[in-house]
């Protein structure tokens, strides 16, 4: 069963969410995600906000990887340089159906 992280964020332009995306991707991929990927909203009530998205493949690699992040100073600095230009507006956490 996957768990995949949505993350909203509003502000900042496109190049520097996809500066801070670049160095956010190759992070989460090392700590053991199966995707990642940035996109914006162009229709509906969250039109102009960024969805970050990033899938793995069970609960175990998820919570490895949080542990992972959380204690590493790089990945704070993501976050830090991420919420000097945009606002963190909602994260959800979804896991898999297989069909």
């Amino acid at each position: 069963m996957t768990v995949t992280q949505f993350t909203r964020f509003s502000g900042g332009t496109r190049d520097s969410m996809v500066a801070v995306a670049r160095k956010a991707k190759a992070m989460q991929e090392k700590a053991g995600a199966e995707m990642f990927r940035v996109s914006r909203f162009h229709t509906g009530p969250w039109a102009g906000q960024w969805l970050v998205v990033a899938r793995y493949p069970d609960w175990a690699t998820y919570g490895r990887a949080m542990d992972t992040l959380t204690g590493d100073p790089a990945w704070h600095a993501i976050l830090t340089e991420v919420t000097g230009f945009a606002k963190l507006e909602g994260r959800t956490v979804l896991t898999g159906v297989e069909l």
